[in-house]
């Protein structure tokens, strides 16, 4: 396939060899913020994806009222490509939901601006849907490595009232065989399988099922909205897919690298949000008394017996914020 004609094309034309109603059409939404060279490397590549067994439609980049310029790409010619400029930081959620509003294909296909697709990704995901009919309505993903080329952990168990022990009490990797870690540390990603939850960054989902759900819910500014999101999917018989044939490159952090405390503030809110909207009110309840109280204990004490002082300092600023800025807007009580 010529990449130079995907501008033009009728995005429901199929290829030859596929008749119209097996290829799917995939619209890509990234968000953007401050993200400096990362966007430009990202929607470089996405230009460059094979595209055997799918269809690239739009490419739309929300751009989250970023200070820095990198909004400012330079739009491969062979690209479909719309940038939406908010005024305001919307928040993560609601940018992905405004993008997927101007998308029209079969699949939403949500990534982070610090990944970079390797041509053959999405491709080779889509001609495994294609074989599985089973998965046809399951949300994605792919193993995402990073900048050393390690792949990185990325599925995760939904959280429960054991995960945050496990977090706050520093057991996530030792006791994780056990369900005692949220992120699923034990497993190699070496092979497919069903998971509870992928991460956000490569976030494939079928429209139909995006619809049915309403997109992804504005209770969340930043951080677990995916992990709601996949949640709800499986609630309604869905199922979230890890497929291990193909990889590609996950910077990790991004933007929020810059701002630490702001970063964990932000996922404290997040997980507070999910733990009020899924856990049991006893659950709940134990949860917010640990974050609130123990948490930054052992926080602070693991920081310091690790020499890290300044993350110590991060780590108390956060949840000074959290404390006295946020309690009465998230409606923890």
């Amino acid at each position: 396939m010529d990449p130079t004609a995907t501008r033009h094309r009728d995005p429901l034309a199929a290829p030859c060899g596929h008749t119209m109603t097996t290829i799917p059409v995939c619209d890509i939404v990234i968000v953007n913020w401050n993200s400096g060279e990362d966007l430009q490397a990202c929607v470089d590549a996405i230009a460059n994806l094979s595209q055997q067994h799918f269809l690239l439609g739009n490419t739309i980049v929300v751009d989250n009222s970023s200070s820095d310029g990198s909004a400012d790409i330079l739009v491969p010619d062979n690209l479909e490509c719309n940038i939406l400029p908010n005024t305001l930081n919307l928040g993560f959620a609601a940018a992905c939901n405004q993008g997927a509003r101007r998308c029209s294909g079969t699949h939403l296909l949500f990534i982070n601006p610090d990944v970079i697709v390797t041509q053959g990704s999405v491709d080779a995901l889509f001609r495994w849907l294609a074989a599985e009919p089973a998965y046809q309505n399951s949300i994605c993903s792919i193993p995402l490595r990073d900048p050393t080329g390690r792949i990185a952990c990325t599925c995760s168990r939904f959280p429960s009232i054991r995960t945050v022990i496990g977090k706050i009490l520093g057991l996530e990797k030792l006791l994780s065989k056990s369900g005692w870690s949220q992120p699923m540390w034990e497993f190699d990603h070496q092979h497919t399988r069903t998971v509870d939850q992928v991460i956000g960054a490569f976030f494939l989902v079928p429209r139909v099922l995006y619809e049915q759900l309403g997109g992804f819910s504005h209770d969340y500014f930043l951080y677990y909205e995916e992990v709601d999101f996949c949640y709800r999917a499986k609630s309604i018989g869905s199922s979230s897919i890890f497929y291990a044939g193909t990889s590609s490159y996950h910077a990790g952090g991004g933007a929020s690298r810059n701002i630490p405390t702001t970063r964990l503030k932000l996922n404290l809110q997040s997980r507070l949000v999910y733990y009020r909207k899924h856990f049991s009110r006893p659950d709940y309840w134990a949860a917010l008394l640990l974050t609130l109280v123990i948490e930054p204990v052992t926080r602070v004490v693991f920081c310091l017996l690790s020499g890290n002082f300044r993350n110590a300092g991060f780590t108390l600023a956060a949840f000074t914020q959290l404390y006295y800025h946020k309690m009465f807007r998230l409606r923890l009580f």
